[in-house]
C-alpha cells in the first residue's frame, strides 16, 4: 500500500557487480529478501523524458554472490507499475546467488510505447532466477525503430519458469523466451501485438505452450 513517485529524477545509472555498488534506478530494490511487496503504486523510475540509459526498474529482486551468497523467495502481487524507464518488474541473478525466485501475481504493468528511445520490458525473469508468472495485465512495451525488441514478458537465461493466464496486450513482443528451457506457457490471451505473440529462441528448448490464445 505505497506510493512511490521517482518524478523522472534518476541521477545515477551505473551497474557493478554486485547489489551494493548497483547504483541504477529503482522504485524497490529486494536483495536476498523473502515476503510480499504487495499493493503498491509505482511510477516515475525514470531519468527525465525519453531518456535511453539502461537503468530503471520499478521493482528487482535480485541476490548476493560471492563470497556469501544469498536468496531471495518473494511474492510480488496486485502492483500497479507505470512510467519507468526500462522494466516494471525484474526478478534476476546476475551476480551469482543460490537462489532467487518470485511468485509475480496480479500486477498491472504498463508501458510507455511505441517509443524511439528505448526497448522496455514489463515483466522480465532472468539469469538462473525461476517465477511463477500469472494473472497479470502487461501493455505498452514497443520499440519503434524495430532493432531491438521489447517485449510484455521477457524470459532470459532463466531457469524453471512458468507463464500462464495473462492478459498480454499491445506491446511488440508479446512472451519472448531466450536460451531457457522447460518453459511452461499456458492460458495467456495474447492481442494486437505488434510483432510476435510468442517467440521461443536461442536454445530455448522442451518447453510446453498449450491453451494461448
Amino acid at each position: 500500500n505505497n506510493n512511490i513517485d521517482g518524478q523522472g529524477e534518476g541521477t545515477t545509472a551505473t551497474p557493478r557487480n554486485d547489489p551494493d555498488t548497483d547504483v541504477r534506478y529503482y522504485g524497490i530494490f529486494a536483495v536476498d529478501s523473502t515476503g510480499t511487496l504487495s499493493n503498491n503504486v509505482i511510477k516515475g523510475i525514470k531519468h527525465g523524458v525519453g531518456s535511453g540509459l539502461q537503468s530503471g526498474a520499478g521493482i528487482r529482486l535480485t541476490a548476493r554472490g560471492a563470497p556469501t551468497p544469498g536468496t531471495s523467495n518473494m511474492t510480488l502481487n496486485a502492483n500497479n507499475i507505470s512510467d519507468i524507464q526500462k522494466g516494471a518488474i525484474v526478478v534476476t541473478n546476475p551476480y551469482g546467488g543460490t537462489a532467487v525466485h518470485a511468485n509475480v501475481t496480479n500486477n498491472t504493468v504498463a508501458g510507455n510505447g511505441p517509443v524511439a528511445y528505448i526497448a522496455q520490458n514489463g515483466i522480465q525473469v532472468s539469469y538462473g532466477s525461476t517465477a511463477v508468472v500469472t494473472g497479470n495485465n502487461v501493455s505498452g512495451y514497443d520499440y519503434s525503430p524495430s532493432t531491438w525488441s521489447a517485449a510484455g514478458i521477457l524470459i532470459y537465461q532463466a531457469g524453471a519458469t512458468t507463464v500462464s493466464n495473462n492478459n498480454v496486450h499491445d506491446n511488440m513482443e508479446g512472451l519472448l523466451t531466450e536460451a531457457t528451457d522447460n518453459m511452461i506457457v499456458s492460458g495467456n490471451a495474447f492481442t494486437n501485438t505488434r510483432d510476435a505473440a510468442i517467440i521461443a529462441w536461442g536454445g530455448s528448448d522442451n518447453g510446453s505452450y498449450t491453451g494461448n490464445t
